[in-house]
């Protein structure tokens, strides 16, 4: 076990410190520092990449030990890029909205007329009302849809026979799965096969392959996206890390058990915070009520308040803003500190995001002057 679990995580709240742009210097010594000194066990942990990102200010930070690849030792640095699993979410989401903005989709469209009509069909199979589940429902999650991902699924993709599977056998899939959960709007039940469909749904909108569709939407390259892609849609980027489950290396699955919407990105973690940075500050957008959505829980009592491709996490008496992947992946926006933390941990079950993010912020308020 990580000595990283033990480390102090309660600190008094403080007001976000102002940096001058010209001498962020001894700040970024002092994360160095913070960095290196931190305990971690090289047999459990394998590697640790993590990114600081100011809202307002001109300074960035990225950290990385350990390994990206354990077999062949190769060390870790901040350029790798990590499967972010359904951080993804956030980029689909807000690639919807900005469809929305430009007229192609309404929130209140039945997802029906926005799929072609085989997928429609296996949703009425499934027991499914297509014409009732609205697109803002499959966005926040209150479709009532079941999940297509099981142990199951994930062993059949690790189990070395090289299977790859659809978006649309992944919805057939969800419809194996039961009835659904509850009417359209009522209850809120997390879904990666909802994004699959709204994978679906830029894809038939945008005339363009979802990788294509996003790059072009969020502008990736002017918004600090220049080392990220889809995993086996494009070109890779940047040297991707290995990733472990339970000491097993992932790396060999294929991307497409997550890849579809839900996930399927890779970048590295100064990648993930420069796009939470812009899409907070309304850099993505035409209208405030696009991002408003986004952070607006579908039904009270959501799981984490949960929007559209964001939610709210409680850490140490702050509630922080940003999304996290099945990966041990994570982006989040400290608002006291004025601060994005993003990360990925090599070993998904060595380290929980939330201690870790406790501990960057401790890192971070240590450092950071008045």
């Amino acid at each position: 076990m990580s000595a990283l679990r033990s480390l102090p995580l309660v600190l008094a709240l403080a007001a976000s410190p102002a940096f001058a742009a010209d001498s962020p210097a001894p700040l970024l010594a002092c994360l160095d520092a913070q960095f290196a000194a931190l305990p971690m066990d090289p047999a459990t942990d394998v590697g640790l990449s993590v990114a600081m990102l100011p809202m307002h200010d001109d300074w960035s930070w990225q950290g990385a030990r350990g390994v990206a690849d354990r077999e062949a030792g190769t060390p870790l640095t901040p350029e790798h890029g990590f499967r972010i699993a359904s951080i993804t979410k956030t980029f689909t989401a807000a690639a919807v909205l900005r469809l929305v903005e430009q007229g192609r989709l309404g929130l209140h469209d039945p997802i029906a007329k926005h799929l072609d009509a085989d997928v429609v069909a296996v949703l009425e199979s499934g027991g499914y009302d297509p014409q009732a589940i609205r697109l803002r429902h499959v966005l926040n999650h209150t479709s009532g849809m079941r999940e297509h991902v099981t142990e199951d699924f994930l062993a059949r993709h690790g189990d070395g026979s090289g299977y790859q599977s659809t978006a649309r056998e992944q919805v057939k899939l969800a419809m194996a799965a039961g009835a659904p959960f509850a009417a359209p709007g009522d209850e809120f039940h997390y879904s990666d096969t909802g994004y699959v469909l709204l994978g679906l749904v830029i894809e038939r909108h945008t005339g363009k392959p979802l990788h294509e569709a996003l790059r072009s939407l969020q502008a990736w390259e002017a918004n600090g996206l220049a080392h990220s892609w889809f995993e086996t849609l494009e070109p890779a980027r940047a040297p991707q890390a290995h990733q472990y489950w339970q000491g097993r290396d992932t790396r060999p699955w294929h991307a497409s058990f997550d890849l579809y919407g839900g996930g399927g990105i890779v970048a590295p973690p100064g990648d993930t915070a420069a796009f939470l940075r812009v899409l907070l500050k309304g850099g993505l957008f035409e209208r405030p009520g696009s991002l408003k959505f986004m952070r607006t829980p579908g039904v009270t009592g959501a799981w984490n308040d949960y929007g559209a491709g964001l939610f709210n996490l409680e850490v140490d008496g702050e509630t922080m803003i940003g999304h996290s992947g099945y990966w041990n992946t994570f982006v989040f926006l400290s608002p006291d500190d004025g601060v994005i933390f993003a990360g990925a941990v090599g070993e998904k079950t060595a380290l929980p995001y939330g201690p870790l993010l406790g501990a960057l912020r401790t890192a971070y308020r240590t450092c950071a002057p008045g």
